[in-house]
């Protein structure tokens, strides 16, 4: 069966090969441990032009000083939401900051939500929380809750793990199993909006699932 062809993520930055080096392989580490298929390239803001680049990603994420973000803000506009600014406060450090800001985007990615901005009074915090587009005091993301299960009966013995009542999109869903199959290394499921893993898998998909952010309610046994 032939491969899909991965998403493509551009991160719009300022800075020369120390800064795409960081940039493509932290995310890169990201997308290989949770088993999603993107491919991510940094673009530099000084030498190209975000609105004909931008338009060969399928998301974007602009890193935008604090001096100009209402600039990069009206770059981003044409964007709609496949594109988010972040909003870097000046002297703080990138390597420092940078695992949380990509783990909260791929969460994000997986749970639906969207963030125009990351303030930058909380780029220090652990867990990095962000607030919402122009707004001065930072707003908790709502927490996705996911229903989980075991069933056996008609499974000719052979039970399996099933998460429901799953706050995504269709295609997220998809890309929420084939994380979960990679992880439990088993096979699996989707049907009708639910997701099927083989085995007793609760325990595992617990722990992944609230990496990602997910409150997860345990139903039947």
């Amino acid at each position: 069966m032939a491969k899909s062809i991965p998403h493509l993520l551009h991160v719009w930055g300022f800075g020369g090969d120390l800064e795409k080096s960081l940039i493509e392989s932290t995310f890169k580490k990201a997308f290989e441990t949770l088993g999603l298929r993107w491919k991510v390239q940094f673009w530099d803001q000084n030498r190209e032009s975000i609105v004909q680049g931008g338009k060969l990603a399928d998301k974007l994420i602009i890193l935008a000083p604090k001096d100009q973000y209402a600039i990069y803000c009206r770059e981003a506009a044409p964007f709609g939401s496949k594109a988010e600014v972040w909003d870097l406060e000046s002297g703080v450090s990138l390597p420092q900051i940078l695992p949380n800001l990509v783990n909260q985007w791929i969460a994000n990615l997986l749970s639906g939500e969207t963030q125009k901005t990351i303030s930058p009074e909380k780029l220090m915090a652990q867990p990095l929380k962000p607030s919402v587009g122009n707004e001065s005091k930072p707003s908790l993301p709502t927490v996705k809750k996911i229903s989980l299960g075991r069933e056996i009966k008609g499974r000719a013995g052979k039970g399996v793990t099933t998460l429901f009542d799953i706050p995504l999109n269709t295609e997220q869903i998809k890309e929420l199993a084939t994380t979960l199959k990679q992880k439990c290394g088993t096979g699996g499921t989707v049907k009708d909006g639910c997701i099927e893993i083989q085995g007793d898998q609760r325990e595992r998909i617990i722990k992944e699932l609230e990496k990602l952010g997910f409150q997860v309610k345990r139903v039947g046994g």
